[in-house]
């Protein structure tokens, strides 16, 4: 059978959906009880992938763990973006790699 054929068509993995983000004021906008939490402003977390309430300003340097797993050191760029993430509305950020490639990452 052919390529592409009629019978058995080519199938092409689809692209994620292109992230809906809008400016947000981080002024008003509520991250939650837990980031004005004095404890997480005086302790650090003990693991890089642990989960930790931290709100990212532009310039801040960060680490990206992809979905293979993989890290990348990144850098925080511009102001946050509101959009959809998994576990409802959520906070955005730019992060750029290596002056070559950005993307946006929710935590």
């Amino acid at each position: 059978m052919e390529y592409g054929s009629p019978s058995r068509p080519q199938l092409m993995p689809r692209a994620p959906p292109p992230l809906k983000l809008q400016p947000v004021d981080l002024e008003t906008w509520d991250d939650g009880a837990i980031y004005g939490d004095s404890f997480y402003a005086e302790v650090e977390p003990e693991e890089l992938d642990e989960p930790w309430p931290y709100r990212f300003k532009s310039g801040d340097l960060v680490w990206v763990k992809s979905t293979s797993g993989r890290w990348y050191h990144g850098k925080v760029i511009g102001q946050a973006k509101l959009g959809r993430t998994i576990q409802g509305e959520g906070l955005f950020w730019l992060v750029v790699f290596s002056s070559k490639f950005r993307k946006y990452f929710a935590r």
